[in-house]
């Protein structure tokens, strides 16, 4: 319980770090590279790793980690996964609100109202979707978080 409770306060600053590294580089340049839209993903996936690692302290080992039992292990993917998914949402709502010009809260519950964004490689452009970012976010951070709470890498 330690474990998940501490994941989940973790991920949602995640969630709130990402969002605001979204905030200063829409705010600060007019294009990007895309690393900057997929940071809302890594901020949660390490505050669930984290999270795990400390629950994991401070229940004296009654719940250990890395994390051995495969259900477990997916509870904390789905959860985390979901987590990263609401991440890239956010994430994408407010570089579309800061460079279209337009009301982050009209844009956070009015998904179909969110303009898409584009990326522009070697004179070669493409859009992207919000839809397309949540799900990208979503199964990138379930896969990194069972990797992760499986081997262990964060110890404290």
């Amino acid at each position: 319980m330690y474990q998940f409770m501490f994941s989940t306060a973790f991920a949602i600053v995640g969630i709130i770090l990402g969002a605001l590294a979204c905030f200063f580089a829409a705010s600060t340049w007019t294009s990007f590279s895309d690393f900057w839209t997929f940071t809302v993903f890594v901020f949660p996936v390490l505050g669930i790793a984290y999270g795990c690692a400390v629950g994991a302290k401070v229940s004296n080992g009654q719940e250990p980690y890395p994390i051995v039992s495969s259900h477990r292990r997916w509870l904390f993917s789905l959860w985390g996964g979901l987590l990263c998914a609401i991440g890239g949402y956010i994430g994408f709502i407010v570089i579309s609100s800061i460079w279209n010009n337009k009301d982050f809260w009209v844009l956070l519950f009015c998904p179909s109202d969110v303009p898409s964004l584009s990326s522009t490689s070697r004179g070669h452009s493409t859009e992207y979707s919000l839809l397309v970012q949540v799900i990208i976010c979503g199964v990138l951070g379930a896969y990194c978080i069972n990797k992760e709470i499986r081997e262990g890498y964060l110890t404290l």
